[in-house]
C-alpha cells in the first residue's frame, strides 16, 4: 500500500498539487516510515508549495537513511540554495555528483 500512495503522490505532484503530494507521501510513511525515496518525493513536494525548512528535515532523514542516495543530496541542496546557505549547498550538489557521476542532472552544481 505505501507503494501506491507513493505512486499517487508522485502523481499529483506531477500535476502541482503538491499539498496533496505531500499528504500522500505521509500516508505512505505511516506505512513504510524507513522508505528513504519517499522521504525525498515528500521532500520535492514540501519544496514545490515553497516549504523549504520541512523539505530540509526529510531529505536530512532520507541521507541518514542512505547516506549514498544521490537524489536526496541535490534536492537538499537546491533547497539550501534557496535558503541562501550556498557553501552548503555547493557540499550537497559536489556529492550528489561523485555518488552518481553520470547523472547530468547532478552537473553544473544544480543550475539546471
Amino acid at each position: 500500500m505505501g507503494y501506491v500512495l507513493n505512486n499517487r503522490g508522485n502523481s499529483y505532484r506531477a500535476l502541482g498539487d503538491f499539498n496533496r503530494a505531500a499528504e500522500d507521501y505521509t500516508a505512505a510513511l505511516l506505512i513504510e516510515p524507513q522508505n528513504a525515496n519517499t522521504l525525498v518525493n515528500r521532500g520535492r513536494a514540501f519544496v514545490g508549495a515553497g516549504d523549504h525548512t520541512r523539505a530540509l528535515a526529510d531529505f536530512d532523514a532520507a541521507i541518514a537513511l542512505n547516506p549514498r542516495q544521490a537524489n536526496a543530496y541535490h534536492y537538499r541542496g537546491r533547497s539550501l540554495r534557496a535558503l541562501g546557505e550556498i557553501d552548503r549547498a555547493l557540499a550537497d550538489f559536489e556529492m550528489a555528483h561523485q555518488l552518481d557521476p553520470e547523472n547530468p542532472d547532478y552537473d553544473g552544481f544544480g543550475l539546471s
